[in-house]
Formats: structure tokens, C-alpha cells, sequence
């Protein structure tokens, strides 16, 4: 058992954990360790702690990294599962991920094998949530994370079936999360704004892509004919997962690629079209849409595994674009409220919308794997009584370039908060 302490390249420091479990008898009697990293070294002397009477408890064979994955103990899956959301998502939802999978998930589940669970232990697992004095929140947020980490296993193939079924409404459901995006004379704004990150806004708001997904985008992916964008990949940080033999590559980003997926088709809009042309129309289908200032390049692995295949490429990602950058320019126009990067998400989707769209081709249009994620985000943003739009979603180039001296009047999106 070990603490190690590391650096991320922006300095900041964390606290790897690394258990001893044993040789592989299949693979030379290699040793074989156990690994998680933690903001503080408490947490991480914890874990240890945690690790050590689990073994010592529980008459476990050293065995648990065979070959066959549906042996290993359900612990070594989480922690694969959680490197990969680290490279997902913002720091903040990986912080809640990891902390209900800390305190409710791996403690209770952690010494199953992933064969081993069944719907009934599921259920024991919710009055164990009760037992505890888990709030009806936190249950509703552990058992989602469940849901979609067994979806994860299923991904994987080391599960068939999701043993988390959760409940069904038949209604329209009111989350009655506040949802925040700016006004249109703000995104007009901001879309006008001139400097090196200006297509990659427009982007942003007129195809609400995610940002990762943005930074993806190669030439190849743009069909000025059919006046579409096709979505294939998705930027992401890459996190080794060691338990495999991946090597730790400082600074690297993830293309994963969601080719193999249903097709997914996005429209361009006139003036997103005609922005998109004046930068590409030198480069190759290969080369990515957007490119960093002074063309620093950045290490990029296609695929993964022990020898990953990388490329070298001056890309546009979440470091360089960071979320302080949005922010910056958004305080610089002097903004009423000043959003987060995925906020143009929000402000596509209720466009679109309230334009008339139907919720069903926005849930495509998004990305998302269940509907009720777009009704529960966006289902009070259908007006009933639009029965006809001719365009749903932007602006024209004219209207852009003279928003300030239109004296139209600009629709409201969302209600101001104060």
C-alpha cells in the first residue's frame, strides 16, 4: 500500500492510492495493484483503510483480474467507470459522481462480482439507502448513478441485462430545474463579438453541440450541401485506465469517436454555413474545423489501449477554451447574466421550441439517449399554439450584423433572474 503524491500540468496536486492485491498467475505471476486517485491524502488513506478490511473480511480469491470480466469485483468496474466520466463531464458533476459512488454504491456493492447482481439486490441496496437515512433526493441521484453505470457494464459486454429499472411516468415531467441561457439581443451579441473563438460560439449556438463535440468536428463531418453536420466524436481528457496497461500521457485529450452509434445529423444554419465555409475552404477533409491560437499543437489519441495510436494536432479543447473564457467575453459586453459555456445548449433547445419545433426531433437534435431528459429540461418551453414556423432556429447574416439598429423588438427566452 502506497500514496503517491501528482501533478496535473496546471499544478494542481491529488493523492494516488495504489493496493497491493497480488500476482496473476496467468501472466508470469505479474503483480497486480489496485489504483484510485483522491483530492486529499485523508481521502486517500481512507480508501486504503476501506480496501484493506474488505480483503481481510471477505475470503477473496487473488484471482479478480481474470480474463473473464463478469469475475471482477464490482470496485474494480467503478473505478474504470469513474475515469471515464472524469473525461466526460465538468469537474463538479464528476465531484457528485464520485461522492455517491463512495458513500452509497461501492460500500455496499463493492465486493459483488458484476455477475452476481441481480433486480432483488438492487432492491435490497434501496432499503439499505433507507436504513441509512439516505434523503429521497439523494436515493433518486445514487440510483441513477447505478443506472448508469450499469449501462456502462453493458456497453462493456459484461452484462446482458440493467438491473435498475426505474420508475416510469406516463406525464409530462416538471423537473422544475431553472433552466438558464441569455436573451437573443445577448446571443446576437456575443455571436458578433469578433476574436479568434467567434465560429466556435456561433457553433455552439446555432448547432447546440456540446463542447466537446464541437472540438471534434473535421471538415469531412461538414455537408455544405445538404446544409448539415454530422456528429461522430466527442473531445474528452483522457484518464488512463491502468487496471489495463493504459500509460499515463500528460496533457493528452480522448477523440472518442460515436461512429458506431445511430447517425445523428445536425442543421447548419445560412449565416453558421457561410462562417464554417470562410475557414475550412483551404484545409483537408481531414483536418479538424477549429484550430488553437498560434496553432499549438496537442496530443490526441484515437485509440485507446497499451500502445494507443496518437496524433498531434493544433485543436481547439476544453483547456484552451476553458470555461473562464466564455465568462471573460460575456463580462467584457457587460451582460446582464453572465452563463456557462453550456448554456448555449439551453438556448438552442428552447429556441427551437418556441419556434414550434417538436420536442421528439430536439431530443435527436441534442444527443440525448432518453426523451425524458429533453421533457424534463425543456417540456415547459412548448408553445401550443404555434402551428407553423418556416425557419426554428437562428438568425439570418443581415439580421446579425444589424441587430443593434433593427429596432425590432427580441423575444424573451427565459425569465429573468435575479
Amino acid at each position: 500500500m502506497a500514496i503517491k503524491k501528482i501533478f496535473n500540468k496546471k499544478g494542481r496536486a491529488s493523492y494516488k492510492a495504489e493496493f497491493y492485491v497480488g500476482r496473476d498467475p496467468k501472466n508470469n505471476n505479474k503483480r497486480i495493484y489496485e489504483y484510485s486517485t483522491f483530492s486529499t491524502k485523508k481521502e486517500a488513506s481512507e480508501w486504503l483503510s476501506e480496501m484493506h478490511l474488505h480483503y481481510k473480511s471477505s475470503n477473496i480469491e487473488r484471482s479478480i483480474y481474470a480474463k473473464d470480466q463478469k469475475k471482477k469485483l464490482i470496485t474494480i468496474h467503478l473505478d474504470s467507470y469513474l475515469s471515464i466520466k472524469q473525461g466526460e463531464v465538468q469537474d463538479n458533476t464528476y465531484k457528485a459522481y464520485k461522492q455517491t459512488i463512495n458513500k452509497w454504491i461501492r460500500p455496499y456493492f463493492g465486493m459483488y462480482k458484476a455477475s452476481d447482481i441481480s433486480r432483488s439486490t438492487v432492491t435490497k441496496f434501496v432499503s439499505y439507502l433507507l436504513k441509512n437515512n439516505c434523503s429521497d433526493n439523494s436515493q433518486d441521484y445514487a440510483l441513477g448513478r447505478l443506472k448508469s453505470f450499469f449501462d456502462y457494464l453493458i456497453d462493456e459486454s459484461i452484462i446482458k441485462d440493467n438491473p435498475v429499472i426505474l420508475k416510469k411516468k406516463n406525464e409530462i415531467i416538471n423537473s422544475n430545474k431553472k433552466i438558464k441561457c441569455h436573451r437573443d439581443d445577448e446571443v446576437m451579441e456575443l455571436m458578433n463579438y469578433d476574436f479568434h473563438y467567434s465560429i466556435f460560439i456561433n457553433t455552439l449556438f446555432e448547432a447546440g453541440l456540446r463542447i466537446g463535440e464541437a472540438c471534434a468536428l473535421r471538415v469531412e463531418n461538414l455537408d455544405f450541401e445538404r446544409k448539415r453536420i454530422e456528429v461522430i466524436g466527442n473531445l474528452q481528457k483522457y484518464i488512463p485506465n491502468l487496471s489495463t496497461g493504459e500509460p499515463e500521457i500528460s496533457g493528452a485529450f480522448y477523440l472518442k469517436n460515436t461512429k458506431g452509434r445511430e447517425r445523428r445529423f445536425v442543421p447548419m444554419t445560412n449565416n453558421l454555413m457561410t462562417k464554417l465555409r470562410s475557414i475550412t475552404s483551404l484545409k483537408k477533409k481531414s483536418d479538424f474545423v477549429f484550430e488553437t491560437i498560434g496553432k499549438r499543437k496537442i496530443t490526441v489519441i484515437i485509440e485507446r489501449g497499451p500502445r494507443p495510436r496518437c496524433i498531434e494536432v493544433p485543436i481547439i479543447h476544453k483547456d484552451n477554451f476553458s470555461p473562464d473564457t466564455f465568462k471573460k467575453v460575456q463580462i467584457k459586453l457587460g451582460l446582464e447574466n453572465v452563463l456557462s459555456v453550456h448554456s448555449t445548449r439551453h438556448w438552442f433547445a428552447i429556441k427551437f421550441l418556441m419556434n414550434g419545433g417538436k420536442i421528439e426531433i430536439l431530443s435527436q437534435l441534442m444527443g440525448h439517449k432518453n426523451i425524458n431528459t429533453t421533457v424534463q429540461n425543456y417540456g415547459e418551453f412548448q408553445p401550443e399554439y404555434l402551428e407553423r414556423v418556416e425557419q426554428f432556429i437562428g438568425f439570418s447574416g443581415d439580421e446579425l450584423n444589424n441587430s443593434k439598429s433593427s429596432g425590432k423588438k427580441v423575444l424573451k427566452l427565459v425569465r429573468k433572474t435575479k
